[in-house]
């Protein structure tokens, strides 16, 4: 009996080549996409989810609770935090991260290396992320031991057969390497260096609790709200009486926070670059469902419109003695067959596909990977499934319900038998509104793609009040060692013909921005408040082409204790304290007691533009240059030259400097804007490629099956136009119908989105217009083959049997 089965599926797939070609592929396309979907969805919502125990770990972070603004939570702690809950709290595993004093260059067998992020970490770092390690067998006993990344071992160790490096004044063994392979978290590292050997001779770092530069862990098994209730209580009286010395009008407390929540958790600033809004995701689940759903619908549409001829099959089989549950098992066992082998299709598709999808996302999945493997197994096989019988049920469950006398009293042009009439509606409105649903998910993707894309334009062109697209950045290493050397060098660098200024600075607009307290005087009393800071050279902001609205720029000329007390300010910092003199306003921070105000620079975006401009203060050298700064007659002629690498390796030879346009690392920012476009922009052409295929087999089913009516027509005197019109008309119904809608979801998406910019483009009637431009274009190619041909054919070819 299974054979007899599997012998009628092979013959109705070579009976029907094209239409079978096109539902495997379209199938598999679906499929393809949807799988590469549900990895992405599957690894974003499984974040911090890998490590043992994860339900054990928290974060414990700081919270600036000010008496007169809003607190301010950071995901950062003082060194204090870690250091005191290490000793207050032996049976917990406590450990302490923090970002390396000197940048990410390490020195391997001469030569400057950059391995990615590095980390200072307690020895338990590996109790807590249970990373798969290998130790070597080597060991000195005489340096600190690190552990790398296993591909970055690969890639900087392995080349030199060493197992030794330096880095800043200390040299380091590698103990052995951990691999990161599956395991997504919203940790960045790739060299964890022991935290011991990290600089803690600085008093700012023993005493400060509002000197926020670590990540502090914990391992316990008490629950997040009964931890931070201990940790705060336990603490209380050591915090209060430090800000009641230092007359602090704000409390500090310290919230928990479990691992898994933190990828999606936006509260939190200095937190992971990783985390993402949730929302998004689930967008992308729902491309993913109906990505599937268009591609399934190609199948059902086909079942439908060759309804009559499988009634017809289905009469002969049961007047030959088959009962419903034969001819059930058959059309299931069709649909099945059809949807593995779109299945294995697929999975070519998801392999090829791999790399462009690990360039959009930043993961790095490969398909023979176990978690990968596993993972997708599981999914295909309930696609297989649930599509095996969603795509087969019409055809096994209700055209089995037909009477053989029915069908053969009915003649081919089945539409509706009336003992299942209670069931569906005629099949050409099912295949109406299944098509309208198709062109309704590729209209909307497609409209969405061009609106994303305006807004991508947008943000990446926009003026953002500074001479952006003029200025080159040479990034350094934070080591003040490195100070002499760095001021030869940007005097060499403004020797240059090309250069108009250049300066050294901290931060660079785009970045992350440091965050400092000022203490202000009121008739209250004294009282803090929390500012962005910048710092650099007196002459940074003049280099960066700011203008200054008030007041004059930094006095380079002035005396070095007379400098460091001068500070500029922004518009916004102006307003949050609602000055109305603001030149001469003074104040103090842990710089300096007499800040005072000495100019107002006009507000510019030194952030996305996700966020507004917030208040800004700028001071003259008071942190470590991180940045050689240069504003170029021609940045491009300049990057291309070769002059910036050559002046480099003249004060060092062994490390390959790392120099960008500044305008590229500001943009850096929307890396999720840039790669929803992509997603976007890929599934609304895998979209309309999926449609076009069910439309271009629907289109030559019904040419077929109207081919004796065009004939006729033609016999009567029907021009090729007035057919033509005749046979287009379906077709742009249903697609006037899928772009209303598609219009109206559109809309709805680019409202909630544009939302989320605080600066955002007005798309207006442009997109919608050229996503129906586009569509119907695409509706008229595909339906134009099959209608063109019918309306050439001789009459004479399909009546003369008749």
């Amino acid at each position: 009996m299974w054979k007899n089965y599997l012998a009628i599926i092979y013959r109705n797939i070579l009976r029907q080549k094209l239409n079978t070609l096109i539902n495997i592929l379209g199938l598999a396309a679906g499929i393809s996409a949807a799988s590469l979907i549900f990895l992405y969805v599957h690894t974003e919502l499984k974040f911090d989810e890998s490590w043992d125990n994860a339900d054990e770990l928290y974060r414990v972070n700081e919270t600036f609770e000010y008496f007169r603004k809003e607190s301010t939570p950071y995901a950062l702690t003082s060194h204090v935090l870690g250091k005191r809950m290490r000793s207050e709290f032996p049976d917990m595993q406590v450990c302490r991260l923090e970002t390396g004093d000197y940048g990410n260059n390490i020195f391997v067998d001469d030569k400057w290396l950059n391995p990615g992020r590095i980390k200072h970490a307690d020895d338990n770092f590996f109790k807590l992320f249970t990373y798969p390690q290998r130790e070597f067998n080597t060991r000195t006993d005489t340096l600190p031991r690190a552990w790398i990344a296993k591909k970055k071992y690969e890639k900087y160790f392995e080349p030199f057969n060493t197992k030794t490096f330096r880095y800043g004044e200390k040299w380091y063994e590698l103990a052995g390497t951990f691999n990161k392979s599956g395991y997504q978290s919203h940790l960045d590292i790739d060299l964890i260096v022991p935290y011991d050997s990290l600089i803690l001779n600085d008093y700012k770092h023993t005493w400060d609790w509002t000197r926020l530069n670590t990540l502090t862990y914990v391992r316990t098994d008490l629950g997040a709200g009964e931890l931070e209730q201990l940790i705060n209580q336990r603490l209380k009286n050591e915090v209060d009486a430090f800000t009641r010395k230092h007359n602090m009008q704000m409390n500090l407390h310290f919230p928990v926070i479990s691992l898994p929540e933190i990828h999606f958790n936006h509260v939190y600033q200095y937190d992971s670059l990783s985390n993402r809004d949730k929302n998004v995701v689930w967008l992308f689940s729902i491309i993913g469902i109906l990505i599937l759903t268009i591609a399934s619908i190609n199948y059902i549409n086909m079942a439908i419109a060759q309804g009559g001829i499988r009634a017809r099959e289905i009469a002969i089989r049961k007047t030959m003695g088959a009962t419903r549950k034969n001819v059930i098992i058959q059309f299931l066992g069709e649909s099945v067959a059809i949807t593995l082998l779109a299945i294995i299709i697929s999975v070519i598709f998801t392999e090829m596909l791999f790399p462009a999808f690990n360039e959009i996302t930043g993961f790095d999945f490969h398909i023979f990977e176990s978690a990968v493997l596993s993972r997708l197994v599981v999914f295909l096989s309930v696609v297989w499934l649930l599509l095996g019988f969603l795509s087969g049920f019409y055809p096994a469950f209700v055209l089995s319900l037909f009477q053989p006398i029915t069908i053969f009293r009915g003649g081919a042009d089945l539409m509706l038998y009336r003992n299942v009439r209670s069931y569906f509606v005629s099949s050409t409105k099912v295949r109406k509104l299944m098509l309208v649903a198709q062109y309704l998910v590729a209209g909307t993707i497609i409209i969405a793609t061009i609106i994303i894309q305006l807004q991508t334009n947008y943000l990446v062109n926009r003026d953002m009040g500074f001479d952006m697209d003029k200025l080159v950045i040479m990034e350094l290493e934070k080591d003040s060692t490195r100070a002499p050397q760095y001021r030869s060098l940007l005097n060499a660098v403004l020797e240059l013909d090309n250069v108009e200024k250049a300066t050294l600075a901290e931060r660079v607009p785009g970045l992350r921005n440091g965050r400092l307290l000022f203490y202000f005087e009121s008739d209250s009393g004294r009282y803090q408040n929390g500012f962005n800071v910048f710092s650099g050279r007196p002459d940074y902001l003049e280099v960066l082409g700011c203008e200054v609205v008030a007041g004059r720029w930094f006095d380079p000329s002035a005396r070095k204790g007379e400098l460091r007390n001068e500070i500029l300010v922004n518009e916004a910092f102006v307003e949050t304290m609602g000055w109305s003199q603001p030149l001469g306003k003074e104040f103090a921070s842990g710089f300096s007691d007499e800040h005072k105000v000495v100019g107002v620079v006009k507000d510019f975006n030194y952030y996305s533009l996700h966020q507004d401009i917030e208040p800004l203060a700028i001071l003259p050298n008071i942190f470590t240059n991180r940045y050689l700064v240069i504003n170029a007659r021609d940045p491009k002629e300049l990057m291309n030259s070769g002059k910036l690498e050559h002046l480099w390796s003249g004060f060092f030879p062994n490390q390959v400097p790392t120099i960008n346009r500044l305008r590229n690392t500001f943009n850096s920012q929307y890396t999720h804007e840039h790669r929803l476009l992509s997603i976007f922009a890929y599934f609304s052409g895998l979209s309309i490629i999926i449609s076009s295929l069910g439309l271009f087999a629907l289109s030559a089913f019904s040419a077929q099956k109207r081919s004796r009516e065009i004939s006729i027509r033609k016999i009567l005197g029907a021009g090729h136009k007035h057919i033509l019109g005749l046979l287009y008309v379906d077709y742009m119904q249903i697609f006037a119908i899928a772009i209303l809608l598609a219009w109206l979801g559109a809309f709805v998406f680019a409202n909630q989105w544009l939302d989320s910019f605080v600066a955002a483009v007005s798309p207006g009637l442009l997109p919608y217009i050229l996503g129906s431009v586009f569509i119907l274009g695409i509706v008229a190619v595909t339906v134009s083959y099959h209608t063109l041909k019918a309306t050439r054919t001789n009459p004479a070819v399909f009546l003369k049997y008749e």
